[in-house]
């Protein structure tokens, strides 16, 4: 039962492509978690333990995991429309708003939009001074909370 921890599953054809690059970084990520981490697809399979998880399961290899089955409720946050119109935006800083609601960078929003990244800093102290927040974890908290 060890081995089948030890790797994941792959079919012929994926086994001969090499892990993407945020496949590759998701498991070191988790072979740097202290505590035995499995990862689980949605039909209940392990499709990949930390070597932490792989020595638990040497030694206890019959397990039981509990999933809560009550579904999760999550409110999406006011649209940037909504929250523009009632925060004053321009549509330009409703744009921005949108865009760090995403969780772009500056740099990313100013390519997107096709703007400097001085004037998406400037939108977004714009838009953090409207909002009379300090910075974005703030700011999108506050948009939960319209």
């Amino acid at each position: 039962m060890a081995d089948r921890f030890t790797k994941p599953r792959a079919s012929p054809r994926r086994a001969a492509r090499r892990p993407s690059r945020p496949l590759t970084q998701l498991i070191a990520a988790v072979e740097a978690i202290g505590a035995p981490v499995l990862i689980v697809g949605a039909d209940g399979e392990v499709l990949h333990t930390n070597s932490n998880g792989r020595s638990f399961f040497a030694h206890a290899p019959q397990f039981l995991a509990v999933v809560n089955s009550v579904p999760r409720v999550v409110v999406p946050p006011a649209s940037a429309d909504v929250v523009g119109a009632r925060w004053k935006l321009t549509p330009r800083q409703a744009q921005v708003l949108d865009l760090v609601a995403r969780g772009m960078t500056n740099a990313s929003i100013a390519d997107t939009l096709v703007i400097s990244e001085g004037t998406v800093e400037f939108h977004v102290s714009k838009i953090l001074d409207k909002a009379g927040v300090e910075n974005r974890a703030t700011l999108i908290a506050r948009m939960h909370d319209l």
